[in-house]
């Protein structure tokens, strides 16, 4: 699965990746596309205190992978990367 595939291409934690924001969803957050296919989710509670809304659909973004979770919930959990 992509998940696992994830993995082996290095998406662990505290890895630094610049995606691309793919969909921004008020009371969620913003997903950011890592590499094709695979997505992860900066939820609104590590935005800074920035409402989704101020982030733009295509828009490039430097984040940091905070979890991978296997099943049951998986995903990939990300946050702003303040790294110059």
């Amino acid at each position: 699965d992509k998940l696992s595939q994830a993995i082996a291409l290095g998406v662990q934690l505290g890895a630094v990746f610049e995606g691309k924001i793919s969909n921004v969803k008020d009371g969620l957050g913003v997903f950011v596309e890592l590499m094709p296919g695979l997505t992860g989710l900066i939820h609104m509670s590590a935005l800074d205190g920035r409402p989704p809304s101020q982030f733009t659909r295509g828009a490039p973004i430097r984040v940091r992978v905070e979890s991978v979770r296997p099943h049951p919930q998986k995903g990939i959990q990300l946050s702003l990367s303040m790294i110059v």
